[in-house]
């Protein structure tokens, strides 16, 4: 591990491996990844630096090397001592973040592209880009005066179907939402998974609407998740283009070895035997590299009640089931236990149960009561 500090009253210190003491690196959200998300990222190292103060980190810049990679730049915000004396407690965030709520302004000078609004954005973030944005003509210029360069650049990547990421070159890049790439963890480096597939996957995406909110293009399988209205959008191919495909898949997984996984990536586990979207990605050494990452569906879809491979997702069951409509097989007494004790069922059962005195606990009322429940 290597990590140059960029001091805010100036010049540079360099940290080597000897005195970088470990750190965590917490990137994206628990919820699953849309059109339109800004990846964000948390820093904490820890240093050996007996000669430097709390003052010195503060306000600063950090450049974080591992394994021979860059792993991004970040500004800190908070140094504090800890236990052992001469080391320091770091948090940061990156660079990008720390601009993102303030205004993003007037309108570019030439404001009837979608690229132009790209390049005014990265222009006011103080970034470069490291992608190209989709071809679109802007017809009305949106009043963006007092609206967060975080908004405006959610809206700029809705418009475009993607996601904006920042790289660890120090480059900011719109991802394409169906482009993911693949990251191979093997059977011999993955430590736990939590496989959520049966139930929860693969769904995919997604609705698309209008400036009058009625629905224009319905992509995928399973429940329609809507593509919010933005004031951007004259023509919603350019987004379609990078949204048509993208799929979801419900994983939690953890892996020793590789730190380059990033948010946005397919995760590929044992040889393709689980797959899942990266939408929440923690990465640390301390000492040994190791990586967690979660990989959502988005809430409204809600899971299908019969995923791809046949089997049953309990929580998607509502109302009653003709056993005359089921193939021999496909439910299993264990799934249908799970799609009858829910959390409503329980609590009302309860509070049935807790109301009762000695003179009414009786086998008829009680069995009524779980019935009643189960409905």
């Amino acid at each position: 591990m290597r990590a140059v500090l960029f001091p805010a009253s100036g010049g540079q210190a360099v940290f080597d491996a000897g005195r970088i003491l470990g750190f965590s690196l917490e990137q994206g959200s628990m919820d699953a990844l849309m059109p339109g998300d800004i990846i964000g990222g948390t820093l904490t190292v820890r240093v050996y630096a007996p000669e430097l103060s709390p003052r010195d980190w503060r306000g600063g810049a950090l450049r974080l090397y591992a394994g021979g990679e860059a792993f991004g730049v970040y500004t800190i915000q908070s140094a504090e001592d800890t236990d052992i004396r001469g080391v320091y407690k770091l948090a940061a965030q990156d660079a990008l973040s720390g601009r993102l709520e303030e205004a993003f302004g007037d309108p570019p000078e030439d404001p009837g592209s979608l690229a132009a609004y790209w390049a005014a954005w990265l222009g006011r973030a103080g970034v470069t880009s490291g992608s190209a944005v989709p071809e679109m003509e802007v017809e009305s210029a949106p009043d963006w005066s007092d609206t967060s360069l975080r908004d405006a650049g959610s809206q700029i990547a809705r418009a475009a179907g993607a996601y904006i990421l920042p790289e660890y070159d120090g480059t900011v890049s719109l991802k394409p939402l169906n482009a993911p790439r693949v990251w191979e963890v093997s059977a011999s480096e993955c430590l736990s998974v939590k496989d959520g597939y049966r139930s929860f996957g693969p769904v995919g995406c997604l609705a698309m609407t209008d400036s009058d909110g009625e629905t224009a293009l319905s992509i995928g399988e399973g429940d329609a998740i809507v593509y919010e209205e933005d004031p951007l959008i004259t023509d919603l191919a350019p987004a379609a283009a990078n949204v048509l495909g993208a799929e979801y898949a419900k994983l939690e997984a953890e892996w020793a070895g590789r730190l380059g996984a990033r948010p946005g990536d397919t995760l590929r586990l044992c040889g393709g035997k689980y797959t899942g979207r990266i939408n929440r990605l923690t990465i640390a050494m301390d000492p040994e590299p190791r990586a967690s990452a979660w990989c959502a569906v988005p809430e409204d879809s809600g899971g299908k009640a019969l995923t791809r491979d046949g089997h049953v997702n309990a929580s998607a069951l509502v109302g009653r089931i003709s056993g005359r409509m089921l193939e021999d097989g496909s439910v299993t007494l264990r799934k249908l236990d799970e799609a009858l004790v829910t959390q409503p069922a329980v609590t009302a059962l309860t509070e049935y149960l807790s109301a009762l005195t000695d003179d009414q606990l009786k086998t008829d009322a009680l069995a009524a009561a779980i019935r009643r429940a189960a409905q």
